[in-house]
């Protein structure tokens, strides 16, 4: 079974990138855990 991908604004709740590869990711650079720019 599949993980539903979560969405941008999900995402963007977090504050910061998580690292973990998500597939809707809005940080830059993409998947660096603690990124805290957004494009």
């Amino acid at each position: 079974m599949n993980p539903t991908p979560m969405s941008r604004e999900q995402l963007l709740a977090q504050e910061k990138c998580c690292g973990n590869g998500c597939l809707n990711c809005p940080y830059l650079p993409k998947h660096k855990k603690g990124s805290t720019e957004t494009n």
